[in-house]
């Protein structure tokens, strides 16, 4: 459903219209993966702010995106507060740079 649904809108806002800005959301969908790898078919997920083969793999080096990723306003908290992905800020950072 990702790949059919969502993600030609931001494709096409990235290659077409040439975004300067991404925006990773709270949730944690099931496409991707991050620091602690690919999501798992036990039904693991990874936040979105911290999901690699997403903004980095998908979004950078497949659609060629340069610009910045923020997060929303609690974002990447929520990566170890809500999600429980990540063991304190220390990994948390590295979980979403």
């Amino acid at each position: 459903d990702m790949e059919d649904t969502f993600l030609p809108a931001f494709e096409a806002g990235v290659e077409s219209a040439h975004a300067v800005g991404l925006m990773c959301s709270y949730s944690a969908p099931s496409f991707g993966g991050g620091l602690k790898g690919s999501n798992a078919a036990d039904g693991s997920t990874t936040p979105s702010c911290a999901n690699r083969e997403l903004l980095t793999g998908l979004a950078r080096r497949k659609w060629g995106f340069d610009g910045y990723v923020v997060s929303d306003c609690g974002g990447v908290a929520a990566v170890e507060a809500r999600h429980h992905y990540t063991s304190g800020r220390r990994e948390t950072v590295m979980a979403v740079l």
